[in-house]
């Protein structure tokens, strides 16, 4: 789709969407583990998208790069990424993507060489109230599969397992997407 997007974007004179095409592409190419060539469209396709002048979604393209990079284990550009998502929220008051840009400095700091895993779980704590605040129940639930891992690890399996099922009782619908499949697959793990 996102290919086909691109096309249609390239053929009518539309470099904005271009640009979001490209994202897109690239962010799946990580998923679907090419990380290296994703990050490389994901890098592409932002700086499309700033050379049209949109100002708009440019914390969530940074956190979407910033995820690439954890997952091929560099840290410190991620968290270089985070912290300017970050700064854009504050001084533009974009924040529907906030909870995410705090999960992902969690996640961030325990695949560091040093994990932080204190740190860690403020910033999860973060995330799960602003998702709350936000009513954000996508959000709320990742990072509470976040948490819950934190605090299986740490012998707090029972709080994960209430915690967690506190989180995924909100979702009737959407119950075959990954996020959901996760948080089923670790409350079976937790209980």
């Amino acid at each position: 789709m996102a290919e086909a997007g691109l096309a249609v974007s390239t053929d009518y004179g539309f470099p904005q969407w271009g640009a979001l095409c490209t994202i897109v592409r690239g962010s799946t190419l990580v998923a679907s583990g090419s990380v290296d060539g994703g990050l490389t469209e994901m890098r592409r396709g932002l700086a499309g998208w700033q050379a049209t002048g949109a100002g708009i979604m440019i914390p969530v393209f940074l956190a979407f790069i910033a995820e690439a990079e954890v997952a091929r284990g560099d840290v410190a550009p991620a968290l270089g990424l985070i912290d300017d998502a970050s700064r854009r929220i504050e001084t533009y008051g974009e924040r529907f993507y906030e909870a995410e840009l705090h999960r992902l400095r969690g996640e961030a700091l325990l695949a560091n060489a040093a994990p932080d895993s204190t740190r860690a779980e403020s910033y999860f704590l973060r995330a799960i109230d602003v998702a709350r605040q936000q009513q954000a129940r996508s959000f709320e639930l990742r990072t509470t599969a976040s948490l819950a891992r934190l605090w299986r690890q740490r012998g707090r399996g029972q709080d994960a397992h209430r915690l967690l099922t506190e989180a995924a009782q909100w979702f009737s619908d959407g119950l075959e997407t990954s996020d959901v499949r996760d948080a089923r697959h670790l409350l079976q793990e937790l209980s």
